[in-house]
């Protein structure tokens, strides 16, 4: 998620010349959930929660999202965002990239209304339709399968690879054998 953050631009749409990398939107991490295989933050397995990261975003991020070219604010959301690991449901702030060649692969900032200074962000590599978004290895890189795209098993690597550039470190390797 860190590649996708780094390798993602926010232009402002008013002043071409003012740049940044998404990654420098982020003030701290909290918390990561879901990384290993649908675990939850007590090391539970629920079978549904998603790799997502926790954190504080910086003063005026959210405005700066709002205000750039490559991201939109997403108009149809789970209307969730994840405080401390539990799914929140007041929540319907939702920006993120826009669609490029069709890949669905999009990098996802979600923000608390009230306090735009907490939020989540996570990488859609799944679309709505038939491709597993809501299931726990939407946001999971390492995932292939078990929907397929032209008869191809669906490999979230290949897609962040093609939208975001080559991941230089494999996920799929040091994977835990067990619950930690």
């Amino acid at each position: 998620m860190t590649h996708a953050l780094e390798n993602s631009w926010v232009t402002d749409k008013n002043n071409k010349t003012k740049r940044v990398r998404a990654i420098t939107l982020v003030a701290g991490l909290k918390l990561i959930t879901g990384q290993y295989n649908g675990f939850n933050k007590d090391r539970k397995k629920d079978g549904k929660t998603q790799f997502r990261l926790l954190v504080t975003l910086k003063e005026g991020a959210v405005a700066q999202l709002l205000n750039s070219e490559e991201f939109e604010k997403k108009t149809i959301t789970n209307g969730h965002i994840y405080k401390g690991g539990d799914e929140a449901t007041s929540v319907d702030g939702n920006i993120r990239l826009k669609s490029v060649d069709g890949n669905p692969a999009r990098l996802q900032f979600s923000y608390d209304e009230n306090n735009l200074l907490e939020g989540d962000i996570d990488v859609d590599y799944r679309g709505y339709v038939g491709e597993g978004h809501n299931k726990p290895y939407n946001s999971d890189i390492r995932a292939v399968g078990p929907e397929e795209d032209n008869g191809t098993p669906i490999n979230n690597l290949e897609r962040h690879n093609q939208r975001y550039g080559k991941e230089n470190k494999n996920p799929l390797n040091n994977l835990p054998t067990g619950p930690l």
